[in-house]
């Protein structure tokens, strides 16, 4: 709650040269504090106000996964895989275990749209990247994936 509201009084401020990266970087977290406390509607109105900036990688990767966390709450499963092989490329950028969440979620994503193909391959990735009884036990809808 208190990272939201530092975002957001960030966000509020008047940020010229140098610091105006500090703006997408306060999105960015505010985004992810927001999902973080269930507060989807402004998670989504966060995460919607970057796609028109220009993003440094990191700021997209990062973006990448807020967004796949946000679609997957929300059941979004085929806006999940569009795009499907970018966004691998974007996980191999990734520290391991980010690239390990991110790939777990897209498994679900292919596993509730019928890509099995793609969900056993997400699978394995995800098993060389993490311990999967730790990935699911901080998120629970990943059990249906590794069961």
């Amino acid at each position: 709650a208190d990272a939201a509201k530092l975002a957001d009084a960030l966000l509020h401020q008047r940020l010229s040269g140098s610091l105006s990266n500090l703006k997408r970087t306060s999105q960015l977290m505010l985004a992810d504090s927001l999902l973080n406390l269930g507060d989807l509607q402004g998670a989504y109105r966060a995460i919607t106000s970057l796609y028109n900036q220009r993003l440094s990688l990191g700021e997209a990767t990062r973006l990448m996964v807020l967004q796949l966390e946000y679609e997957s709450r929300i059941a979004a499963w085929p806006a999940m895989m569009v795009g499907l092989r970018q966004k691998l490329d974007l996980c191999e950028l990734l520290p391991a275990p980010d690239a390990a969440r991110a790939q777990a979620l897209l498994a679900l994503a292919a596993q509730n749209t019928g890509r099995t193909d793609w969900a056993d391959y997400l699978r394995q990735c995800v098993a060389m990247l993490a311990d999967i009884n730790e990935l699911v036990a901080q998120k629970p809808m990943l059990g249906k994936v590794f069961q």
